[in-house]
């Protein structure tokens, strides 16, 4: 509606009683046009185009002639004449009332439909921003735009590492992006509970979430209103999206509804680029743990000795290695089986997962053999990390077909990179130091 008509419109309920007046003061008062009888449509009418100030002008004014037109004395001698007034005056009361609930309610509905359209405008220019995203750039450019378009004081977003299967903090909006890289346990926090039941979880308050993510909002001890939703992808949670409110702020429906367009966006953009990540690793991983190849080994040692030797020595820190060998793997494969040498291959990888760094470089070098590059570790170092793996070998619980039992146990060599020495002899050094260890007896770490 244009703003010139405001006025008019206030104005209606005066111009509609005029306009009854005039036609019932020209036609002679006629019997068919009795005023208590217009009177209550009139103010409809007039509350309906001018509100409540339209509707209450109406009923003054068109109250007054009412009373003047049944004061004259050929009108008061009508029968019950003084009543109409009374019953024409609270009608147009009730006709008031009920003009202004039809006009808040279709308030309501304008206003509820202007808000869709409002959030619509948004996830839409949302989904323009993150689709022009570098992917660098991708995961702040997710809770940047989700702590804005919720109103929320915290955004987190998780993402799925496909290999391990677990989910990490990558990217943060508030609290000071502290918790970025951590990982969170499915059922831990509301973001973990949310990555259990997969599906969406809201909470008053999160005494338990992510590393204390929530007692660095604003400056807040705990954020009193959150919600986290998850994104599904081929039967995998592949990210979550969790916002806080430090003022205790309520998420409605129509937050939650937002809340999960945005995790949807979020988790097309993340899928398309952990899909091209996975196309690109898959050449470079081992089919059956998951591990690096010897290709992407060797790359990455050929690029680490490239940047030693520009490096200075004071500057260069320690690179170790080691080598890992499953003891008479081949008399396990022919005396329990494939099956259970690829359980026993699955599980031995799992345990250098799970025991060394992300920035450290796992491989399966061969049938049995895996090789570990840790930057920054010392020979003793690794001599510790390879006598615990040994130890987690032994524990391991593995049957045959038959229920039985399968004795595992590892050797290991470890070496340290010396100044001057190119990657090919610190391989030529594990490798000695792992056949010294097999000639040792089952189960047994040596280091050069």
């Amino acid at each position: 509606m244009p703003p010139s008509a405001l006025p008019f419109l206030r104005w209606s309920g005066l111009f509609i009683v005029a306009a009854i007046v005039v036609v019932i003061e020209l036609a002679g008062r006629p019997a068919a046009l009795d005023p208590a009888l217009l009177l209550p449509v009139a103010v409809l009418a007039a509350t309906v185009l001018g509100g409540l100030s339209g509707g209450a002008i109406a009923g003054v004014v068109g109250g007054l002639y009412v009373i003047l037109y049944y004061s004259q004395p050929s009108e008061a001698a009508v029968p019950a004449g003084w009543a109409r007034v009374g019953v024409s005056l609270a009608a147009s009361v009730v006709a008031g009332w009920i003009a202004l609930l039809i006009e808040r309610r279709s308030d309501v509905r304008r206003r509820a439909t202007d808000a869709a359209a409002r959030r619509n405008d948004q996830i839409a220019e949302f989904a323009g921003r993150l689709a022009n995203e570098t992917l660098d750039k991708l995961p702040s450019a997710i809770v940047d735009g989700a702590s804005h378009l919720m109103a929320a004081n915290l955004a987190v977003l998780t993402v799925l590492d496909p290999p391990s299967g677990r989910h990490f903090v990558r990217a943060m909006h508030g609290g000071g992006g502290t918790a970025v890289g951590i990982e969170v346990l499915p059922g831990v926090g509301i973001s973990g509970q949310a990555i259990r039941d997969r599906r969406l979880v809201v909470a008053a308050a999160d005494p338990t979430s992510m590393s204390g993510l929530s007692r660095r909002l604003e400056g807040k001890s705990v954020a009193q209103s959150m919600a986290a939703a998850v994104g599904l992808q081929t039967g995998r949670v592949i990210t979550s999206v969790t916002v806080g409110r430090a003022d205790g702020a309520r998420f409605d429906a129509a937050d939650l509804r937002m809340l999960e367009q945005i995790v949807a966006l979020a988790t097309l953009s993340v899928a398309g680029s952990l899909a091209r990540n996975e196309l690109e690793e898959g050449a470079l991983r081992d089919q059956l743990t998951g591990l690096y190849n010897r290709a992407y080994l060797d790359a990455v040692l050929a690029q680490t000795t490239a940047w030693r030797r520009r490096t200075s020595p004071e500057q260069r820190p320690p690179l170790a290695m080691i080598m890992f060998d499953i003891d008479s793997f081949a008399v396990i494969n022919e005396r329990q089986g494939r099956q259970v040498g690829d359980q026993v291959l699955r599980a031995v990888a799992t345990l250098l997962r799970q025991r060394f760094r992300a920035s450290d470089v796992i491989a399966r070098v061969g049938s049995d053999s895996f090789l570990v590059v840790l930057n920054g570790a010392t020979g003793d170092t690794a001599s510790e990390a390879a006598a615990q793996i040994r130890r987690q070998v032994r524990e391991l619980n593995i049957a045959n077909a038959r229920g039985e039992p399968v004795v595992v146990s590892i050797s290991a060599g470890c070496a340290l990179l010396h100044d001057g020495d190119q990657a090919d002899a610190l391989f030529r050094s594990v490798e000695a130091a792992l056949e010294t260890a097999r000639w040792s007896g089952s189960g047994a770490v040596v280091s050069i």
